[in-house]
């Protein structure tokens, strides 16, 4: 069985991107007012449930809270659709112009260089001179990178513009404008539409991107939503993945495994922990690491780059085929999902093939080691392995054997 995160009627169409000054909620996108449920102590024995107003108590679905703002669906409960149901899946708004100018109230104006944005034939933006454009397209497709019995439309929304960021990052670049393409599929209602594009543009006012443009359609199938991201770097800059040499030094960000966690929790129908909080934002709430890259780009630290969305044994394979190397990498050195025993069978399966953790994976020439800090902005930095002449990755054990580490993480042509 599975989880669907449903807005809850006091969730605000405008709210804004996550709070993290306050450790009370610091698990909850939608500052809620009041501490997550996921940290609240569980309801007494003698406190009444709110009563449920749907046609039957028999058919009620099981609302699992897990923050202030959101509750949980396990999925698997049958119940009977309220007429108010069926009235809302009516065609998401009356016409395009409708919409394009719903849209465009909710991006903000005079962004600097841009000088034509939605509503025109084509956006109109300026480049800083001494730069290059960075362009990245991520496709969001539903029932592959989402469904809705697991991820809220915020979600979605986030998690399709976070994909093209990480990419930016992966480059040393900044984002700075974005292009949406959405095939929405017609059974979907405004509020899930509107709530979409609240999750994407409040991550992109926290990274200062502007959204300046699109396409949309109604589809009588699934929701596609494709998101192109344009971004800058300082000409000589950029970073590629294809610079890595032998003897240097592999390092991650981060923890690694726990947006896969995350979506196993997600997916296995029961009531999430305060352990849980972690993994469950990791994944329906990516952060992507645009602030670490530019610091690897301006510091010249990184030899290659590469952002870990498909899974660490993949993406490393990535940078390896690209720079003409190979890697060995130490399993006790890799920050899988900390958790107490027992609680994950295998951490080290999921840091390295889980996928879309949207950390970064970079190299260091062994001369400028001792200038990669332990942590950047509270983010830690994990040196992982190491860049060899010979082609292949290799996973070294504990005792000390070292086995063929094959790609082992999302690829969609295996599928």
């Amino acid at each position: 069985m599975a989880q669907e995160f449903l807005l809850s009627p006091q969730c605000s169409l405008s709210s804004s991107a996550p709070d993290r000054s306050d450790p009370a909620r610091s698990g909850c996108p939608h500052r809620c007012s009041r501490r997550g449920s996921l940290d609240a102590p569980p309801r007494s024995a003698t406190e009444r449930r709110p009563a449920w107003t749907g046609p039957s108590a028999r058919s009620r679905p099981n609302l699992v809270p897990v923050c202030g703002k959101i509750t949980s669906r396990i999925a698997g409960q049958s119940f009977q659709k309220s007429r108010q149901h069926h009235r809302a899946r009516l065609n998401v708004l009356r016409t395009e112009t409708e919409f394009v100018s719903w849209l465009r109230a909710q991006v903000p104006s005079g962004a600097r260089g841009l000088e034509i944005g939605i509503g025109d034939d084509g956006a109109i933006v300026e480049v800083r001179r001494g730069h290059k454009l960075v362009l990245k397209a991520d496709m969001s497709i539903e029932g592959v990178h989402f469904t809705r019995r697991v991820h809220s439309p915020r979600s979605v929304g986030h998690r399709a513009l976070a994909r093209s960021l990480s990419d930016v990052a992966a480059m040393g670049g900044t984002p700075r404008f974005a292009l949406t393409s959405l095939a929405i599929s017609r059974v979907a209602t405004r509020a899930w539409l509107r709530e979409l594009y609240a999750g994407m543009l409040a991550l992109a006012k926290q990274f200062a991107v502007i959204l300046v443009g699109g396409d949309t359609a109604v589809v009588a199938g699934k929701t596609v939503l494709d998101v192109m991201v344009a971004g800058e770097v300082k000409r000589g800059m950029e970073l590629r993945r294809s610079g890595a040499r032998p003897g240097d030094q592999i390092y991650v960000s981060g923890r690694l495994g726990l947006s896969a966690l995350g979506l196993r929790l997600l997916e296995s129908g029961r009531r999430p922990s305060p352990q849980d909080a972690g993994a469950i934002r990791a994944h329906l709430y990516p952060e992507p690491r645009c602030a670490l890259g530019r610091y690897l780009s301006r510091q010249r630290l990184a030899s290659a780059l590469i952002d870990i969305s498909d899974g660490l044994s993949t993406d490393l394979a990535h940078l390896c085929e690209s720079s003409g190397v190979g890697a060995r990498v130490r399993a006790d050195l890799i920050p899988g999902p900390e958790f107490p025993t027992g609680h994950v069978p295998n951490s080290l399966d999921l840091a390295l093939h889980g996928g879309e953790d949207y950390e970064l994976l970079f190299t260091v020439p062994p001369g400028k080691t001792g200038q990669v800090p332990v942590r950047f902005r509270d983010l830690p930095l994990h040196r992982i392995g190491e860049i060899r002449r010979s082609k292949g990755v290799a996973l070294v054990r504990p005792d000390g054997t070292a086995t063929p580490l094959g790609p082992g993480g999302y690829d969609h042509f295996s599928k």
